[in-house]
């Protein structure tokens, strides 16, 4: 099953504690590659999750950038993972 590139949603948000609910119109990508998060988010100092090893940046922009740049993200990704087990080990 394919699923579709492009959704459309509405956000809603309540303005000046009214409950008037407003509607915006926005789109977004539905994730094709799948997310490294494992639900232990921690970050250290430089910024990096502890859990996923991606950077506070990546975690941020994850669902409105393409799968091309999730795809170098997750190269990223395990070249921090090495380093990171690498300085374990000493």
């Amino acid at each position: 099953m394919q699923i579709a590139e492009w959704c459309i949603g509405l956000s809603f948000y309540q303005s000046n504690n009214k409950k008037n609910m407003m509607a915006e119109k926005f789109e977004f990508k539905v994730e094709t590659v799948e997310t490294p998060c494992i639900s232990k988010c921690c970050l250290d100092e430089e910024d990096i999750c502890l859990g996923c090893h991606r950077t506070l940046e990546e975690i941020t922009s994850w669902l409105t950038v393409d799968d091309e740049t999730r795809e170098r993200y997750m190269k990223n990704i395990e070249k921090r993972k090495v380093e990171r087990e690498a300085r374990k080990k000493f």
